[in-house]
C-alpha cells in the first residue's frame, strides 16, 4: 500500500536525483512489517534508523511510563 503514490523529496523533484533520505519512510514501513530485503531495496540507512527509533520510542513510552506513575502516586498522597 505505501510502495505507490508520488514521491514528495524536493530534491527527487528538482534534480531527480536520489538524496541520502530518498526511500527512507518506505523502508522504515517495510522493518516494521518485518520485510527486511524490501526495506534494504528502497534504502540501506534503514539498518541505523531503524533501530534508532526503535529505542527512542521506548525511552519515550518509559518516560510517559514513569510522569504518569509519579503524578498517580503524589495524586494519592494529597488528601
Amino acid at each position: 500500500m505505501f510502495d505507490s503514490g508520488p514521491t514528495i523529496c524536493i530534491s527527487k523533484l528538482i534534480t531527480n536525483i536520489d538524496c541520502p533520505g530518498c526511500g527512507i519512510t518506505r523502508a522504515i514501513q517495510h522493518a516494521i512489517h518485518f520485510e527486511f530485503e524490501t526495506a534494504w531495496k528502497y534504502n540501506k540507512l534503514f539498518v541505523v534508523i531503524f533501530p534508532l527509533l526503535g529505542w527512542l520510542y521506548l525511552k519515550e513510552s518509559y518516560q510517559t511510563y514513569k510522569y504518569f506513575k509519579n503524578k498517580t502516586n503524589a495524586d494519592s498522597t494529597n488528601p
